[in-house]
This record gives structure tokens, sequence and C-alpha cells, in this order.
């Protein structure tokens, strides 16, 4: 039987696919899950991964994924292996490669597994584009020696196989010993050093087609400021107009950036600095844009454009994408923007105040983001960890920036329940999660496949 492979499908992004990949493609869904107890935590929320959708699950440790492959493809005629989340782009490399020691597409995503052999391939490329000097770094004397061909001020150390701006640390040559020491020590991973660029953060989103064609879905720029004792923790995102001086720039350097990656039959999500140079890469992912930001993509295209159906079919398709003309006019209609809400503190939510009054907002245009009372909530630190992501439509730029601060003193997450009232729903929402897991454990039942079976 033709399936895809999704990895660890117990995420909205791999449902929204799963259920086009079925209705679309005629293509039912393997689902490879590589936590038992990840799958607990958050299968609960997706009945999906036990319909009709799914015609098998497994339990693959990601050392075992290369080395299992053929037991996979004895059963099942497999089209695409597609990674849900970043951490799951390696396990898909490896994944690949065992269906296929070829497979184009297993370089590419084994690429992208970490940010040092990624940016080594794309200054290989005879069209190599500007990319940030780098260095492997494990301790603060190699970063020292590192500063002697720094040319910034400024530089970051990061984790080699880091997301979600987890683990990143902006320093100057000021810094002491015992400061890049403490850091380094917090990432059990190789890390690596790279200059650092003093520009406006951008993120550019698109796919790439089976012939490596690259087109691009829109153009955001972070907002970033202080929260929660974090210096550049993110505040929001703006949308991008085409008609802006830097679009034109950033989409055609991300296109040159990606076709340098090798990367096909993929999504893609490039974070890039605008500076007096241009711009320059600071990470970028083989996957669809994370944090619900694709539903603010289709709002933008005003429905004429499925960033879902886009990636699919260049997953799935060895042809060249049938992808519709966009419109970018439609697309520069109205300002669009998400307002990000930040945690204080780690623990349970046990009420969340202020959702109508948002939602009955004229500029609400939907949730990238909502956390949902009884799970765990995190200190806002990184780019894993807000408190709720609100999309938003307005009339100008300056509306949105005003309507965040309203937002902001509208919505409370609340590790305590205020109320009699309160307590009784957290109570509920926790009797409907443990019935809800229960039914997960039921009827999901992945077999494990493993080598050492």
């Amino acid at each position: 039987m033709r399936c895809i492979v999704v990895i660890n499908p117990q995420h909205e992004y791999a449902c929204e696919l799963i259920e086009r990949a079925f209705n679309d493609w005629q293509l039912p869904t393997v689902a490879v899950y590589t936590s038992r107890r990840e799958l607990l935590a958050l299968g609960w929320q997706f009945p999906l991964l036990y319909s009709d959708r799914i015609c098998a699950s497994y339990l693959i440790d990601p050392s075992d994924m290369r080395e299992v492959a053929c037991q996979l493809a004895a059963e099942w005629d497999i089209v695409a292996v597609i990674p849900t989340t970043e951490p799951d782009v390696q396990p898909a490399a490896d994944l690949l490669r065992g269906l296929s020691p070829n497979d184009p597409r297993a370089d590419a995503f084994d690429a992208f597994g970490a940010k040092m052999r990624l940016r080594s391939t794309v200054l290989a490329h005879p069209d190599a584009p500007r990319v940030n000097r780098f260095w492997p770094v494990s301790t603060s004397a190699e970063i020292r020696q590192a500063l002697n061909e720094c040319r910034s001020e400024k530089f970051v150390v990061k984790p080699d196989r880091g997301y979600g701006n987890v683990g990143v640390g902006i320093f100057d040559r000021t810094v002491t010993d015992s400061e890049l020491d403490k850091h380094l020590a917090q990432a059990d991973e190789p890390m690596m050093m790279e200059e650092f660029n003093r520009g406006q953060e951008y993120h550019v989103n698109g796919e790439v087609d089976a012939m490596g064609n690259v087109s691009a879905s829109g153009v955001f720029k972070y907002q970033r400021g202080e929260a929660n004792g974090v210096a550049t923790n993110m505040l929001g995102e703006e949308r991008v107009s085409s008609t802006e001086e830097v679009f034109a720039p950033l989409i055609e350097y991300t296109k040159q950036f990606v076709r340098a990656t090798g990367l096909i039959r993929s999504p893609f999500h490039a974070e890039v600095i605008f500076d007096e140079q241009g711009p320059c890469v600071v990470d970028i992912g083989a996957r669809l844009v994370g944090g619900g930001i694709v539903y603010e993509i289709n709002a933008s295209h005003e429905g004429t454009l499925d960033a879902f159906s886009r990636a699919l079919e260049c997953y799935v398709s060895d042809q060249p994408a049938s992808e519709p003309d966009v419109d970018w006019t439609l697309y520069d209609a109205v300002p669009m923007g998400v307002v990000v809400g930040h945690q204080p503190a780690d623990g349970r939510i046990k009420e969340i105040v202020g959702i109508d009054i948002v939602e009955a907002r004229h500029d609400f245009e939907g949730w990238a983001y909502l956390p949902k009372i009884g799970s765990i909530a995190h200190s806002s630190k990184d780019l894993t960890s807000h408190a709720y992501r609100v999309i938003l439509r307005h009339d100008t730029a300056h509306g949105i920036v005003k309507a965040a601060e309203e937002i902001r003193n509208t919505i409370s997450v609340n590790l305590t329940a205020s109320s009699r009232q309160a307590r009784k729903k957290y109570r509920r929402a926790i009797e409907q999660r443990i019935r809800l897991t229960l039914r997960t454990v039921t009827h999901t039942r992945p077999k494990r496949l493993s080598t050492r079976a």
C-alpha cells in the first residue's frame, strides 16, 4: 500500500498534513513515534491518530531509524517521510537513508541536522551566498582563539543542533571566561560560535519541489525586546509587504541559500538578518515554520494559498510543483501580525482569563497558539515557551502594535485558580485529559520496531 510516513505526528501541523494526504492524494499515514512518553503527553489532543487516516503506528528509537527502514519497506510503499518539528529532521534523514541509500532528500535532511554541517555544505556550492564565519567551540579557550579571527565586536554561541532560540548566548569581547564556561556547560551537545550581525531579523518561508524550484509564501519581521529577563525575547512579528525595500532581496537571497543546501521536496523556514551588507542567514530549517505561523501565512493570502497543501505536494510528488501564482497585491492588502504573550513562571495552567474578550475584537484573526487548562507552562525564555500567540489583522502596522499592548493587558494565563468556578473548570479539564489519554493508550498502540528485538 502506498503511504506517507510522519514522524511524531502528535502535533497540529502533522494532523493537517495527514488529513490532506488522505483526502487529496489518497495516501494513508504510517505514524512513527520516537517516544512513548511524548505520545501520551501530547497525543490525547489528536483523535485523528487512531482514525482510518492511520494505517499503522510504530515506536522506533531514533538511533534505529536507518536499520529498521527495511522492515517498514517490506510492509509499505513509502512515498514520503515527513518530519513534524526540528528534532525530527535528523531521524527523517536516517529513515530515508535506510529506505534508499542514494536518495538526495536524505543528503539534504542530513545536512540540515546540524548548523555547522549545513553551512559547510552551502559554502562548498559554486554560487555560495553570504554566510557568517563560524567555529566549533567547547571551551572558553577555544572561543578566545576564535575571537582572533572574528570580525564582529559581538558574537553568538549556540548549540549546533539547537532550535527555537534555546541555549543561544550573545556576548561581547568583555565577557569573562567563567561566564562563557557557564553558558557552554548548559548544553550537553556540540556548540558553535558565529559572528554577530547587527540588524533587523526576518523569517522567510516557502517550499522546494522535486526539481529544486524554490517558491516563497511570505516574509515576516520579528519584534524582539526585553521580557522575562531575556534581552532578545520575541514580542511578536509583522508581515512584510512585497512593496517594502527589503522584501525582494530577502526572498532572492533565501532562494539562493536554499538552492545551495541541495534541499528538494520540502518546505523551509529561514531566519535572516538584514544589515548594512544585506541579508545573512541566522538559521534555517527543512520544515514548516513553527509556532502556528502557517495559519498566519494562510490568512495572509485570503484563502488563495494553503501552505500545508503546498508543502505536502512537495513531499509526495516527484514532479514540478503545480504552484499557483502568488497574488502579492492581495497579500499586501491588510497588515497582519502576531502578538506573543510571556509566561513568568513554570507550572500547571489552572485558569485562562480574557480569551472571550480577545476573540470578540474586530482585528482578531485566530490563535497561532492557545494553551489548554491543565497543561504545563514554562517560563518564556525562548521560542518554545510562549504563553499564547494571537494572529491579528489591522489597518496599519501601528495599529497592531497598539493592539498588542491591549491584548497583553487582557489575557492572563494563571497557575492558580481565582475562584471556585475556575477550580471546578480545572478539575473537569484534568478529568477530560485523563479520559482522552486512556483512549489514546487503548487505540494507538504503536508496534515497537528495533534492531534489538
